[in-house]
């Protein structure tokens, strides 16, 4: 018999000289769980990190207070090419200067201003911000105070603007702008007509508390108020409320325009452009983009409604919301403003009727930072018969060499104060292409946008 205690196990062949042993099969187990671990870790810190830029971002911007708990005061303002700038006075500064009143963005300063001037602020720096924030790649600050009608501002939370990328924005408002983030103190009544801005700490305190045609607003991240709306009776809209859009109506689903152009061509006019200023302010891209003019049967916003008017369709899905409603429709309004109670009131002193047509030369043109050029063409007019291509450069307009303009003539074409194209019946343009560098004399009549259109057209 063989006693089991002393029994050998078979040897195990011999292992080629040079090679080391395999780990432990727990040993080679382990490196999975620990790469997971390392990786929670490093996703921990960088989600840890924008909170904390997020919370010092909101924290510097939600800052802004009243000097005084009530205030009421008023203040004139310009409205070039339908945007509204209005005079500030920043601590710091002995003038007051021109800046844009936008509720669609906080309030942001320009890098020139700030060397200029030297205000007295704070600065909290901010890397690895997006959206609008992504323009401000110097950071934050939070301003001493600023000085709008008489009435002060303290710790105002501010964008540090790169307005070297900002292009023809600066014709507007090379100094900044005055954003939501001081406008949510209070209520505010912007009388477009009129040219005039009142505002008070509370609505009563601007005579308007008992008047009808309140609308309940909504908001996301910040507190631009975004409106309920309707487009043909069916389909259900959320509107951002933006001043500091100089469009009208803009919708940003692209889904629309291909069923509405699939059922009303008649409806749709499709342009490429390539905008001066994007929404956000920066230089757009050189490539351009497309998007439609709706004559829509019907749209209603804060209990009103408009009948055979344009909308424009965009390509650009808005995140957050369906598009803009901008100054070329409020400008027929006294719109007043309720932060507080997150209200609008839209007043008109007559009835509003919307143009449902508008005449035009079938392309746009607008200042370039080395001339002008074309920005805009639309599909199916004499002007792409003709070959003319969205950044054509326009070397003169009816025998006005483009050379001889000054920088300050672009800018007042920019800001809607001189004509280029002028309104006669017909324009002549010569442009250098720019596919193939070659010069070309056109001609193009003015026409209306909707040849069918029932309704007179309106000169734009």
């Amino acid at each position: 018999m063989t006693d089991d205690s002393t029994t050998r196990r078979p040897a195990r062949a011999a292992r080629p000289s040079g090679t080391s042993a395999p780990p432990p099969a727990r040993k080679r187990r382990r490196w999975p769980l620990v790469l997971g671990l390392v990786l929670v870790v490093l996703i921990g810190q960088q989600i840890a990190s924008v909170l904390v830029l997020a919370s010092r971002a909101k924290g510097t911007l939600d800052s802004c207070r009243p000097a005084e708990g009530q205030f009421r005061g008023s203040i004139p303002f310009e409205f070039p090419n339908e945007v509204i700038v209005i005079r500030v006075r920043v601590d710091g500064d002995s003038v007051a200067r021109d800046f844009l009143l936008d509720t669609g963005a906080p309030t942001m300063l320009s890098r020139s201003f700030l060397d200029r001037v030297r205000p007295r602020h704070r600065v909290t720096k901010i890397t690895g911000m997006r959206g609008a924030e992504a323009i401000a790649k110097e950071g934050l600050l939070r301003l001493h105070g600023i000085e709008i009608g008489g009435v002060r501002f303290r710790d105002v939370g501010a964008l540090v603007l790169d307005d070297a990328r900002m292009g023809a924005f600066n014709c507007l408002s090379p100094n900044g702008v005055i954003g939501y983030n001081v406008l949510k103190t209070g209520a505010w009544q912007i009388d477009y007509p009129a040219r005039t801005i009142r505002f008070a700490d509370r609505l009563a305190r601007l005579g308007v508390a008992g008047e009808s045609g309140r609308v309940a607003y909504t908001t996301r991240a910040q507190e631009t108020p975004i409106l309920a709306a309707r487009l043909d009776g069916a389909l259900a809209l959320h509107l951002t409320l933006d001043t500091g859009h100089n469009g009208g109506i803009t919708i940003g689903r692209p889904e629309l325009a291909s069923s509405v152009g699939a059922t009303h061509p008649e409806r749709i006019a499709t342009r490429s452009r390539r905008p001066a200023i994007t929404s956000r302010g920066a230089q757009p891209a050189a490539a351009s983009v497309t998007d439609h003019v709706y004559r829509a049967t019907r749209f209603e916003v804060g209990g009103r409604r408009f009948d055979d008017c344009l909308v424009v369709l965009s390509d650009d899905r808005r995140k957050g919301t369906d598009g803009l409603i901008g100054n070329r429709f409020l400008k027929h309004f006294v719109l007043t403003l309720n932060y507080p109670r997150r209200e609008i009131f839209l007043r008109a002193s007559a009835p509003v009727v919307l143009p449902g047509n508008r005449l035009g030369y079938g392309l746009e043109c607008a200042p370039t930072p080395d001339g002008v050029a074309v920005s805009a063409v639309y599909a199916g007019s004499a002007a792409e018969r003709l070959g003319v291509a969205v950044g054509d450069r326009v070397l003169a307009v009816n025998e006005m060499q483009v050379s001889t303009l000054t920088p300050d003539d672009l800018c007042r074409i920019t800001r809607g104060q001189r004509t280029l194209l002028g309104d006669r019946d017909s324009v002549v343009l010569d442009l250098l292409r720019l596919r193939d560098g070659g010069e070309r004399r056109v001609t193009v009549r003015r026409a209306p946008l909707f040849p069918g259109a029932e309704m007179p057209a309106v000169a734009q």
